[in-house]
């Protein structure tokens, strides 16, 4: 008889989850590489910075970026590391889209 009680609230746990699950499914990305100018092969562990929005990440060791809850609009990721030049790339979120994709493609010092 307890466990009637506890339906509802159950019911709206798992209705919460799923409105949550489908939120993320609508978040714009902006994703991309940073990979080597002269050999081709990306390069992990460099700092990603989105220019003009405080935003940071590093690269995986497959040299790969990703920030989320992007606005549609322009933007400057900045890839540094010891031993390259800084470069930045620039990235366009078109309205309507869910994900903008540039590589970075660094020099070695």
């Amino acid at each position: 008889m307890r466990a009637l009680h506890y339906r509802p609230l159950l019911f709206a746990l798992v209705f919460c989850a799923f409105r949550g699950v489908a939120a993320q499914g609508t978040a714009r990305l902006m994703v991309g590489d940073v990979i080597s100018a002269e050999s081709g092969t990306p390069l992990g562990h460099a700092m990603i910075t989105v220019l003009g929005m405080e935003r940071q990440t590093f690269t995986s060791d497959a040299g790969g970026f990703a920030f989320t809850g992007m606005e549609p609009g322009k933007y400057r990721p900045r890839a540094t590391q010891i031993g390259i030049v800084p470069t930045e790339a620039s990235v366009e979120l078109a309205e309507g889209a869910r994900t903008a994709r540039n590589n970075v493609r660094v020099k070695r010092v």
